[in-house]
């Protein structure tokens, strides 16, 4: 299982969250790079310390309810879209400051030679 800590902080809550799978072809350093692989990642859990966790599902299912959601011809080959404000509402958002930690894991599927994974993200901040 492999991680990386997103960030936590008090003015900030998170409404999507973007992971991308590049396998073969991909640069080091360069994000959203290489050919997009869906066999790179197995499952995704986004883990925010509490039990269970706040979204744990399989990398094909995902891909196939972000298919559905955004009304795509097909699935996005290496994407999986966590959507915390499918019903619009920013109230929906995840606030991340009261978290006692906050991770995206996953399982490696298969990999290829220069497997790389890149997480980004859409929130609200406070205007300061």
């Amino acid at each position: 299982m492999l991680s990386l800590d997103l960030e936590r902080a008090n003015d900030l809550s998170y409404k999507r969250i973007y992971v991308f799978a590049g396998n073969t072809t991909t640069a080091a350093g360069a994000p959203f790079s290489g050919d997009a692989a869906n066999a790179v990642i197995s499952d995704l859990t986004l883990d925010d310390g509490a039990t269970p966790p706040q979204l744990n599902q399989l990398f094909d299912v995902a891909q196939r309810l972000n298919r559905e959601d955004y009304s795509l011809e097909t699935r996005l080959n290496g994407w999986e879209i966590f959507d915390l404000v499918r019903d619009g509402s920013h109230q929906s958002a995840m606030y991340s400051g009261d978290r006692a930690r906050l991770q995206q894991k996953w399982s490696t599927g298969t990999l290829g030679t220069t497997p790389q994974v890149t997480i980004g993200y859409e929130g609200y901040r406070t205007i300061r």
